[in-house]
C-alpha cells in the first residue's frame, strides 16, 4: 500500500477516535440547561388583565427579570418522566418571588421538570440556583423610565456585570410584532456555569433594536 495512502488511513482512523473521545466526553458532562429570564413589565403589559397574571402583575411587589423556566437542552426519556400532578403548596410559595405565578411554576414542571430527572424539589433548586447564577446589571434592577439600547449593548451589560459571560453564551428576544424586550435566555452546564450556545444562539430583535419598559 502506498505510503500516502496508509497516511490517509491512519488519518481518517484518528478523526474517526478524536470525535468519539468528544461525543463520550459530552455525555458524560450530562444534561445541559436554557435559562429564560422573562422581563416582566413586558409580560404585564400584554397579559396583565388576566386573572392568571394577578400576582405577577397586580400585586404589591413590581417585578423585573422573573424566571421563565429553566429547559434541558435535550429530551429526556419518557422513563424519568414523573407522573403529573399538583405540586406541594410550600414549594409553589417558596418559588414565588421569582417565578410569581402560581400557574406557571405548575406549567414548569409538568412540561420541563418532571421530565429532567430530579425530583420537583431537586428541579426547582436548580432553577433557583441558575437565576442566582445571573447577576442583573444596575441600570436593569428597577429602571423608571424607558430604556432604548440594542442587542449588542445590552449584553456587553450583562457582560459586565458576569464575568466570563460572553455573548455567545445568551440570546435576546423581542415581541414578534416589535423591539419591546420579552426575554433573555443564557445556556449553562450540567453544574449551572455559562457556556457556548450551541447552535449559535440567534438574537430575535429587528434590526437589533431593543426597548426596555421601565417597572412599575
Amino acid at each position: 500500500m502506498p505510503r500516502r495512502l496508509i497516511l490517509l488511513v491512519l488519518f481518517c482512523l484518528l478523526s474517526l477516535s478524536g470525535a468519539h473521545a468528544q461525543q463520550g466526553a459530552r455525555r458524560q458532562e450530562g444534561p445541559a440547561f436554557l435559562l429564560s429570564l422573562s422581563w416582566s413589565p413586558d409580560y404585564c403589559a400584554h397579559h396583565g388583565h388576566e386573572r392568571t397574571a394577578r400576582s405577577q402583575c397586580r400585586g404589591r411587589t413590581a417585578y423585573g427579570f422573573i424566571v421563565h423556566g429553566l429547559w434541558p437542552e435535550e429530551e429526556p426519556a419518557q422513563a424519568a418522566c414523573r407522573p403529573a400532578g399538583s405540586l406541594p403548596p410550600p414549594l409553589v410559595e417558596r418559588m414565588m418571588p421569582i417565578m410569581p405565578s402560581a400557574g406557571l411554576i405548575e406549567h414548569e414542571w409538568a412540561t420541563h421538570g418532571r421530565c429532567s430527572g430530579f425530583s420537583a424539589d431537586d428541579y426547582f433548586d436548580r432553577v433557583s440556583q441558575a437565576f442566582l447564577k445571573v447577576q442583573i446589571p444596575d441600570r436593569l434592577q428597577h429602571p423608571d423610565g424607558l430604556i432604548v439600547t440594542d442587542v449588542v449593548h445590552l449584553k456587553r451589560w450583562f457582560q459586565e456585570a458576569n464575568p466570563g459571560l460572553q455573548s455567545a453564551m445568551m440570546s435576546v428576544h423581542c415581541e414578534a410584532r416589535g423591539t419591546n424586550l420579552r426575554e433573555i435566555r443564557f445556556c449553562m452546564g450540567k453544574a449551572l456555569d455559562f457556556r457556548p450556545c450551541a447552535p449559535a444562539p440567534n438574537d430575535q430583535c429587528p434590526n437589533g433594536a431593543v426597548r426596555i419598559a421601565p417597572v412599575p
